[in-house]
């Protein structure tokens, strides 16, 4: 898959990402959170229509901030 918008830790622990993936022949977008001292992905999923993406952390690395875009039919 592709990756864009990385966003570490300012600790550095974790780098999170945006990667593009093909399920059952459908692109999917998804948030991602890479731990770098195990080597182990996990996707961040919510229960919102659409896709989020642009992660950033707080200084204090207490919050996530992302962008989130509704699916657009139109």
């Amino acid at each position: 898959g592709r990756i864009w918008s990385p966003a570490i830790l300012p600790g550095g622990k974790y780098l999170f990402y945006n990667e593009m993936i093909v399920e059952n022949s459908t692109p999917r977008r998804l948030l991602v959170m890479y731990d770098l001292a195990y080597g182990k992905k996990k996707i961040i999923r919510f229960s919102l229509p659409g896709i989020s993406g642009f992660p950033a952390v707080s200084k204090d690395e207490k919050y996530l901030y992302f962008s989130h875009y509704l699916n657009d039919t139109n």
